[in-house]
């Protein structure tokens, strides 16, 4: 049945992905550069942050989807007003 080796195949690609994402976060951990991990993986560096930004991200540092749109916009305006003489 095709559809047993397709849900064969979607296992083990999910084992695979959880596998590469902790050994990505281990490289990292031990100061490895993206661009070095995104070569061994012939994937481009943009590829890369796209695919492992969970793993780029600190524990400590809160995800960019969950900041406070406002906090941004004080940040600009800070930047315009400090910009003008």
């Amino acid at each position: 049945m095709p559809q047993r080796a397709l849900r064969e195949l979607r296992q083990a690609r999910e084992h695979r992905d959880a596998e590469l994402r902790q050994l990505v976060a281990k490289a990292l951990g031990r100061g490895a550069r993206t661009q070095d991990i995104a070569d061994a993986l012939k994937i481009s560096r943009s590829t890369f942050w796209r695919r492992y930004r969970d793993e780029l991200r600190r524990d400590d540092q809160p995800s960019p989807r969950s900041q406070d749109p406002s906090s941004n916009r004080v940040v600009t305006e800070s930047r315009r007003t400090s910009r003008t003489p």
